[in-house]
């Protein structure tokens, strides 16, 4: 933190947003009990966001481990690491899969194979595996950010998608403009501790040195104290974002379905361990045995008579009966836990069979489950939609190409929701040809061809008509001539 900091400053900004970033990744979540022993469960009351490094954690299948009494924690504990599914990343990734962006129209290329322009900055940056980064983020977080670098004389600006747990941002209340982000970073190298705080068209950097926190150059480290103007910026901030829809990841609200998931898994393989050590008893067994030298009665010991070995072999007396328990059905465990993550995905609107390819469903729930997931991706695009038009137009304006930096006509091609089987593909056409669909059009939407393909097909085509042969001419026919009677 900056010592000092003079209320509306750089420095006070800057610690401001690392306090709020700093509690953002920490659960803050509290639960507030009444006093008294008896306390009704309508009362407990949870508030506050869970904090994303914890969703992070169960995003990529660690969530926190339940709690074990003294003792026991070192044998349990590998069981409860085995009973944990993974469903939190399904729910994000199923709606990742469908955010890679084929192509992009602006004012002055418009075409379904989008502006080669705007290819030659995306093929420069990666920009659909970024894209599809900052929509990863926001799913998972509930915000996704990106960084927009200099355009150093002329060349393409870097685009580079962040982390949420390191970047945050100050949006105008008035206006909703970004108008401060900071990007928290420590070099695993040498250690660095730096903070970048983004303003409208420049940065600057700050590093803890022995004085504390302290404003240095980006470029030699030397010590600074004015603001670095960015190459090709103008009155906008370097750091952009998009926000997910309530301003929540997409499994955030469930995280008590996710963990009796778990919990079922785990009963299951505790009761299907302690069914291979059901209690036994042995009925009519005597107490006493008569000593084959003395002749005395003494007291039969059955410590180790009666071992659960694989290879050991028993003697019974007669008359002696065998008991042991009744084992459990483990099948309404299986079925609570298949229930479980069916509420899930109809919670978050995944498809089941993400998880279960082979889950058998009724033909209109399989319908009304793939109308809510493509609810969902098109609800997600639309936010991507205006995330990348306004990230886009900066960067056209930062190379100084403004026919193109008009966000308002910056055009995303998207790829389909699903992918149409040959089947569906052969069935669909025919309709969509008699019913007069253009064929570029057909090629898009049937055959889901990739916008960048068709101008190469327009070409075959073209080549395919050119050298197709003539039908034959149709032989007139005339009319029956009559008998004349």
């Amino acid at each position: 933190m900056f010592r000092d900091a003079v209320t509306g400053s750089d420095e006070w900004v800057a610690n401001r947003l690392s306090r709020m970033l700093r509690e953002r990744n920490r659960d803050s979540r509290t639960a507030a009990l009444p006093l008294g022993s008896h306390v009704r469960a309508s009362t407990l009351s949870v508030r506050g966001r869970p904090g994303l490094d914890l969703l992070w954690d169960y995003f990529r299948g660690e969530p926190p481990l339940p709690w074990c009494p003294d003792g026991w924690s070192g044998a349990v504990a590998p069981y409860l690491q085995m009973s944990r599914l993974n469903v939190a990343e399904m729910t994000v990734m199923s709606a990742v899969d469908c955010m890679t962006p084929l192509a992009w129209g602006t004012a002055v290329d418009s075409d379904a194979d989008g502006d080669q322009e705007v290819h030659r900055i995306a093929s420069h940056n990666a920009l659909p595996l970024q894209v599809a980064d900052v929509a990863q983020s926001m799913l998972l977080y509930g915000d996704g950010y990106a960084l927009l670098g200099p355009a150093v004389d002329g060349g393409v600006p870097r685009i580079t998608a962040e982390d949420a747990r390191t970047c945050i941002t100050r949006e105008d209340p008035i206006t909703g403009e970004t108008s401060y982000g900071l990007k928290t970073l420590v070099d695993e190298w040498t250690g660095e501790d730096a903070w970048y705080l983004y303003g409208r068209g420049w940065v600057r950097k700050s590093v803890v040195g022995k004085g504390g926190r302290r404003w240095v150059a980006a470029a030699t480290g030397a010590f600074d104290t004015g603001r670095t103007r960015i190459p090709g910026h103008g009155d906008w901030c370097a750091m952009h974002r998009v926000r997910n829809r309530g301003g929540v990841g997409e499994f955030e609200r469930h995280l008590g379905v996710l963990d009796r998931v778990n919990d079922g898994i785990f009963g299951r393989i505790v009761v299907a361990k302690f069914q291979a050590h059901r209690q036994r008893a042995i009925d009519g067994l005597p107490d006493t045995e008569t000593d084959p030298v003395t002749g005395e009665e003494r007291e039969i010991d059955y410590a180790n008579a009666f071992l659960a070995d694989p290879g050991s072999l028993w003697r019974l007396p007669a008359g002696a009966k065998i008991w042991e328990s009744t084992p459990v059905d483990l099948g309404p465990i299986r079925m609570a836990t298949l229930d479980d993550i069916k509420h899930v995905c109809a919670l978050t609107s995944s498809p089941i069979y993400y998880l279960f390819p082979d889950e058998q469903q009724s033909a209109a729930g399989a319908g009304n489950q793939s109308q809510a997931h493509e609810t969902r991706v098109l609800d997600r695009r639309a936010r991507m939609d205006g995330f990348q038009a306004q990230l886009l137009a900066h960067a056209f304006e930062a190379v100084g190409d403004h026919a193109r930096a008009d966000a308002g006509r910056l055009r995303t091609e998207w790829g389909p929701v699903r992918r149409l089987s040959a089947a569906e593909q052969a069935q669909l056409l025919p309709a969509f040809t008699a019913g007069g669909v253009p064929w570029e059009e057909r090629m898009l939407r049937v055959l889901q061809v990739r916008p960048a393909d068709i101008p190469r097909m327009s070409q075959l085509r073209a080549r395919d008509m050119l050298f197709a042969t003539p039908p034959a001419p149709a032989v007139p026919t005339r009319a029956p001539v009559g008998d004349g009677g």
